[in-house]
């Protein structure tokens, strides 16, 4: 009867393995030439196995060396899914665990259980655990694994193929201890697997944060113009637009530099990108406090204002004094300013209200320029 009970045992357990990479893989054959394969395979599998419970008694005691008999299975795999070496192994692995657990804890039930050790009762317990936790277990890997297998970089993927590898023969090396009267060298071999599952864990989790750290460096690059060092025209949109969702005040001032193509012509272009370097400055690092300062492009910025004294803040930025390198004295700069909410409820509702108010500024200074040289 034990017999039976220990071909159920693997049974169930290939059969959940096996089904859970089926679903999570990409296939090149049918289900049915596929299925045929799978089964065959797992008669290479049993059928030995009982062999070795007929020759070797003590093989059916719960110390799980079956599962060694498993690797078998990947060849097949590897015929029959359309997925690379790593993604299958790795996923096997992963199921192999899950499944290798759930034998673990019915043989450890079992054992506190009173008289001696009944591969029925393992199975039992072994069956409940299944029916409780494999659609746990699977919405994990449908949500999850598969995600994570199918977008690691080489170099992370190897590393989890690793652990994976390592974490399983952890699985069946103290399931053998604990079931066998094992030696020291084999609690030595035991502890010495547990270090690398550890070390070979935080390394994953070291190239997971290097790779998590390189894409913020990238995404806030992204959000970044590249000369001044100011936030961009999408990083100006993300934050409007969250102050507006948010229902925050402020109040957007929309600055355009005089006579920069002037000082390009005249000056060449390198002087022409340290007046846009030294007027970023100008209008960030006093200010950084009450509100931020965006190039949205060449010669144009805005700034958006948090506090509540707008009209001082425009007396600010009308007569910034900004230091020049190659003794440029600064031309000045056009302002219009919009407030939110009170005259626009959108950020390009906002801007454009701003953009016409500061050309209008603009205009007005050139008047004021034109009469100053025409007074005899």
């Amino acid at each position: 009867m034990d017999l039976f009970f220990h071909v159920i045992i693997v049974l169930e357990m290939t059969l959940i393995n096996l089904s859970t990479i089926y679903m999570y893989s990409r296939h090149k054959k049918s289900p049915a030439v596929t299925w045929a394969v799978l089964g065959a395979s797992m008669a290479a599998v049993i059928i030995p196995m009982m062999l070795l419970l007929h020759f070797w008694p003590v093989y059916g005691n719960g110390n799980g060396l079956f599962i060694l008999l498993s690797v078998v299975f990947i060849i097949p795999l590897k015929c029959l899914l359309d997925e690379s070496l790593r993604y299958i192994v790795a996923l096997a692995c992963s199921c192999w665990i899950y499944t290798m657990f759930a034998f673990s804890l019915s043989v450890r039930i079992c054992y506190l259980l009173p008289g001696q050790w009944s591969a029925g009762y393992a199975c039992a317990i072994q069956t409940a655990f299944y029916l409780a936790t494999l659609h746990v277990f699977q919405r994990f890997i449908r949500q999850k694994l598969v995600y994570i297998l199918q977008n690691l970089q080489r170099a992370t993927m190897n590393r989890l193929l690793g652990l994976s590898i390592i974490t399983l023969i952890f699985c069946m090396l103290t399931n053998y201890v604990f079931v066998m009267e094992s030696s020291d060298v084999l609690r030595l071999i035991l502890v010495c697997v547990q270090m690398a599952v550890a070390i070979i864990s935080y390394n994953l989790l070291y190239s997971l944060v290097a790779a998590n750290c390189m894409a913020d460096r990238l995404r806030a690059s992204a959000q970044l113009d590249v000369l001044t060092g100011l936030k961009n025209r999408k990083c100006l949109y993300a934050d409007g637009d969250a102050m507006i969702r948010q229902h925050t005040p402020f109040t957007l001032f929309f600055m355009d530099l005089d006579r920069l193509k002037t000082i390009n012509d005249i000056h060449g272009h390198q002087a022409g990108d340290r007046y846009l370097m030294a007027f970023s400055k100008a209008i960030s690092q006093p200010f950084a406090r009450v509100g931020e300062a965006y190039r949205i492009s060449g010669d144009e910025f805005i700034f958006l204002y948090r506090g509540q004294d707008a009209a001082a803040m425009q007396q600010h930025l009308s007569s910034l004094e900004v230091c020049v390198e190659d003794g440029l004295a600064f031309q000045g700069v056009s302002l219009g300013m919009a407030r939110f909410p009170e005259d626009a409820q959108t950020l390009q509702e906002l801007i454009a209200c701003a953009d016409a108010r500061m050309y209008r500024h603009k205009g007005d200074r050139r008047m004021e320029d034109q009469h100053r040289w025409d007074a005899p």
